[in-house]
C-alpha cells in the first residue's frame, strides 16, 4: 500500500510518487481530506509509491520507500522510550509548572521550543508532603 495510518488515528501519510510525499492531520471534523485540494492537482492521477517497512524505533515511527524515508516523531502526548539524563527545566518553565492534567502538561510542552520531554505527577499518586497536584 502507498498510505499509511498512524497508530492512533491522527496522522495519514501517502507516499504520492518518488518525489511528492502527503504528511496529513486528521482534521476537525475527524476525517481526512480526500477533496480536490489546491495543492496537488489531479491527485488522484498518482499510482502511489509502496510503503515497504513500516518500523517503530525510538525516535519514532519510520516508514520506507524504495525512494525515501519518512520518520514520525512522536508529540509530546506520546513520549514512550523517552530517557533523561542531566534534565534542565524549559525556558518557560524554570521553577516547573502546575497542569490540571497530562494534556495540560503536554500542551504547556507544545508551547516552549526548549521543551523535550514532560513529566506529570499524578494527584493521586503523590504524598501529602510533596508539591501541589500536577507540579513539576
Amino acid at each position: 500500500p502507498h498510505e499509511v495510518v498512524v497508530a492512533d488515528g491522527s496522522v495519514r501519510v501517502q507516499a504520492l510518487s518518488p518525489s511528492l510525499l502527503r504528511v496529513e492531520p486528521r482534521g476537525p471534523a475527524g476525517d481526512f481530506e480526500d477533496r480536490t485540494t489546491l495543492m496537488v492537482a489531479s491527485r488522484e492521477g498518482f499510482g502511489g509509491v509502496p510503503i515497504i517497512e513500516d518500523i517503530t524505533t525510538p525516535q519514532g515511527r519510520l516508514l520506507k520507500t524504495a525512494y525515501y524515508q519518512i520518520l514520525l516523531r512522536p508529540t509530546c502526548s506520546s513520549q514512550a522510550w523517552t530517557d533523561v539524563s542531566g534534565p534542565i527545566r524549559a525556558a518557560n518553565y524554570t521553577e516547573g509548572a502546575v497542569a490540571a492534567d497530562e494534556g495540560d502538561c503536554c500542551a504547556m510542552c507544545e508551547r516552549d521550543p526548549t521543551c523535550r520531554a514532560w513529566v506529570f505527577a499524578d494527584p493521586g499518586e503523590q504524598a501529602a508532603s510533596e508539591a501541589p497536584a500536577g507540579a513539576n
